[in-house]
């Protein structure tokens, strides 16, 4: 008899040992292919991946809308939202004719940021008195006054 030649049957391959909680990495890539079964359901699978592309086109969508108008509709929005939120935090001292300066200028300013007139980094300077002014959710005249001449200033530099 030949050394090279078996003498003998090959020794089967050892079986896996039994399953014992969750499927370890090592189990799932050393099964035959006819073996392996997902860990998720096909339409949890397909519903995931659709829902992930309609997510990425939306985020295209509004990335291409923000990058047009839609920045300055935004914000134009935002803005009176604010002007919505600053009208419950008048101090009692804040006279009628203080709280009707600001909502028009702040009107103002919202006009024209939603027809592009103004720069929305002009903004930045209102925006930051409005943020100092209402830490202390009160409106002081002060305040009132420092927002209202932020606003026109931002009106003033408007572009034709």
């Amino acid at each position: 008899m030949s050394e090279f030649a078996p003498s003998e049957t090959p020794v089967p391959p050892p079986q896996p040992p039994a399953r014992r909680g969750p499927r370890l990495p090592a189990e799932y890539y050393s099964l035959p292919a006819a073996d392996i079964q997902p860990i998720f359901p096909r339409g949890l699978r397909l519903g995931c991946g659709v829902a992930s592309a309609v997510f990425i086109v939306a985020l295209f969508a509004a990335g291409g809308w923000l990058s047009g108008n839609g920045a300055a509709k935004f914000l134009a929005w935002t803005l009176q939202m604010v002007q919505i939120d600053l009208g419950g935090m008048y101090d009692k001292d804040v006279s009628k004719a203080q709280k009707e300066q600001l909502d028009a200028a702040l009107a103002d300013l919202q006009k024209n940021v939603d027809a592009g007139k103004v720069p929305i980094a002009r903004i930045q300077a209102v925006l930051t008195a409005m943020r100092t002014a209402v830490k202390d959710r009160k409106l002081s005249p002060a305040e009132v006054e420092q927002i209202t001449k932020a606003a026109r200033e931002a009106n003033q530099k408007t572009s034709p």
